[in-house]
């Protein structure tokens, strides 16, 4: 984690652009409760509740590079999409799962991986998220079946990772 707030820094340590991170978190207001959950901000006192909501969108948007750029080389290599056509969703908790066994694989990349910069990182990627009722906190973001399942053979060769069951894992529209 690095702060960025009173710089003239254009991209990041993985180059994306940073005006597209700050941009991103204020486009989607609601982006920040995805960071650490809404179940967290609804036991937080009315009183403070607004002034945390703002911290946790200032994270998202100046405090996590470093977070944002291992999730993006992550969904890059599990394959994100980006068209329309071949869009398969996989929700962010089985995500989260294989990003742990993917980073022991390249060791380069932060160990705790808070669950917005998932969101962040496929929205700067030009992909988009959906967010359904009976997952909550927890999206769905599109990635090619084909190559997530080329980087879960690997991890289970290499790694030890044990894949979910598939009724677990996607979600078709």
């Amino acid at each position: 984690m690095r702060t960025r707030f009173d710089n003239k820094w254009q991209k990041t340590r993985g180059n994306l652009d940073v005006r597209k991170i700050v941009s991103v978190v204020a486009q989607f207001p609601t982006l920040h409760a995805y960071g650490i959950g809404f179940d967290a901000f609804r036991t937080i006192p009315e009183a403070t509740r607004s002034k945390k909501i703002d911290y946790a969108r200032y994270m998202l948007a100046f405090e996590l590079d470093d977070e944002i750029d291992g999730a993006a080389s992550f969904l890059k290599a599990i394959g994100l999409c980006v068209s329309i056509r071949d869009e398969h969703y996989v929700q962010s908790s089985y995500l989260v799962h294989l990003y742990e066994s993917w980073r022991k694989s390249t060791n380069k990349h932060p160990k705790v991986m808070p669950l917005g910069v998932f969101a962040v990182a496929a929205m700067i990627l030009n992909s988009r998220i959906r967010v359904v009722e009976g997952i909550k906190p927890h999206f769905l973001v599109p990635v090619t079946q084909d190559k997530r399942a080329k980087v879960e053979a690997y991890l289970e060769m290499t790694e030890g990772f044990e894949r979910w069951p598939e009724e677990k894992i996607g979600w078709q529209f």
